[in-house]
């Protein structure tokens, strides 16, 4: 786990790259170690924008630690989030929904799904881990960072760009469209 912005004063959200096991998935047996195919960037890139916007971010990857669902529950909730933000590719979701099931069942916590899967299954989403609050869709950072202060200020998301969200009333928000960073070195 990596700490940073602990000066902060804003919410604490924990960024999850979820447990998997990726030599059994994809060759059928258990390696010494975990391999995936590089690191999640895209977290480590939304926690830079989130600590500059003044929020606490504990990172976690846990294919790398070697973690199941249950030691990733314990170590994100350790952490006491506001917000846990969990990415995915596509053969990671299986592993990203039972790790969003288990927190929930075990907290009250605003959860969000990004990365590619999010941005390619969005539609259906909703219906294949109804206990997610919210899809980030596209570039995650700036999302991220707005959602994160509406939900520290108790504004309303439903003009969050960027966002499938749940309403009140269960179902989920239509997706806007979110501008493309025009300076990719922002």
């Amino acid at each position: 786990m990596s700490k940073l912005g602990m000066d902060a004063s804003g919410l604490r959200v924990a960024l999850v790259a979820p447990p998997m096991d990726f030599m059994r998935e994809l060759y059928g047996f258990r390696g010494q170690k975990v391999y995936r195919n590089q690191m999640p960037l895209g977290i480590g890139f939304i926690a830079a924008v989130l600590r500059e916007a003044g929020h606490r971010v504990f990172l976690f990857d846990c294919a790398a630690q070697g973690w199941d669902i249950e030691t990733s529950v314990r170590h994100v909730l350790d952490c006491r989030p506001d917000v846990i933000g969990v990415t995915s590719i596509s053969m990671e979701a299986p592993s990203a929904y039972a790790l969003i099931r288990a927190l929930k069942s075990q907290s009250d916590v605003f959860c969000v799904l990004g990365g590619s899967h999010a941005n390619s299954f969005y539609k259906e989403i909703p219906e294949q881990c109804p206990e997610l609050d919210a899809i980030v869709v596209g570039e995650g950072e700036y999302t991220m960072a707005e959602l994160c202060d509406r939900i520290e200020s108790g504004g309303g998301l439903d003009s969050v760009a960027g966002l499938v969200h749940r309403r009140e009333d269960g179902t989920f928000s239509a997706f806007r469209e979110r501008p493309l960073v025009a300076d990719l070195d922002d």
